[in-house]
């Protein structure tokens, strides 16, 4: 079957790779390159949510990966990916780098991603699928809580994952997200939007509470003064665009 690997997880065939974008991916010869592709999804239908379960209905392999169209993959990240496939493993996520802040802005914040672990998502954590490998079948029974929904689908596909008893891995890889100061605070302010389509009104208050103190520590907190600044500030200005997300209408 293609897509499958051994009992050691290390000997791959093929996998389906599906991009969701309404136009044509700009990053298409560069998965093809470096991933083992069985057949590449491209899905422009829209809502997100949607467009993602039709994704998934698509795939024919036993395992598949969703790259978003702004990541640029390296020759090292689909060995480091499928790697750590066990019985228990639902999902492995990409630990992206950043590119595009500013060579200075993205060489500080990189360095700082290095030095992160291989971890584990739980329940109530949003994982990510910019670039992540799944267990399809995991998938099939899989749909989103609104039709509407255009972000927040993957924090539902995590909590889906994981309350089957599957694990969902976290590992930095040598890939790239495609940013700029623009494109991050829109983000984080379609991201918050979408966020209060899946929770009770009565969660704001606390949500707003609760990211405006961590922005607060970013700025005072003597613990957070160990990180370099560069990523303080960043980290900053994605917070205050989640607050501001949160608190438009």
């Amino acid at each position: 079957m293609l897509g499958t690997c051994n009992s050691t997880g290390s000997v791959w065939v093929k996998i389906d790779v599906c991009i969701l974008t309404l136009t044509e991916p700009k990053n298409r010869a560069n998965i093809m390159k470096n991933v083992p592709v069985n057949n590449l999804i491209i899905e422009k239908s829209k809502p997100l949510a949607m467009a993602r379960m039709r994704a998934i209905h698509k795939v024919k392999t036993e395992w598949f990966a969703f790259v978003d169209d702004d990541v640029l993959l390296t020759k090292t990240w689909f060995k480091k990916i499928s790697s750590l496939i066990e019985q228990n493993v639902g999902a492995v996520e990409g630990d992206l780098h950043e590119k595009g802040l500013g060579k200075k802005w993205d060489k500080t914040i990189n360095a700082y991603l290095r030095t992160r672990v291989l971890r584990e998502r739980r329940l109530g954590d949003r994982g990510l699928t910019i670039n992540t490998l799944f267990r399809t079948s995991l998938l099939l029974d899989w749909k989103p809580s609104r039709n509407d929904l255009s972000a927040w689908e993957d924090f539902e596909i995590c909590q889906h994952i994981l309350r089957k008893g599957y694990k969902w891995l976290v590992v930095p890889v040598e890939a790239y997200h495609l940013r700029s100061w623009k494109k991050v605070w829109d983000s984080e302010l379609w991201s918050m939007q979408n966020w209060k389509k899946i929770n009770p009104a009565r969660a704001l208050l606390r949500e707003i509470v609760s990211r405006s103190i961590y922005a607060f520590e970013l700025m005072f907190d003597w613990y957070r003064f160990r990180l370099p600044w560069r990523v303080r500030l960043y980290w900053f200005y994605q917070t205050v665009g989640k607050i501001w997300g949160l608190l438009r209408d």
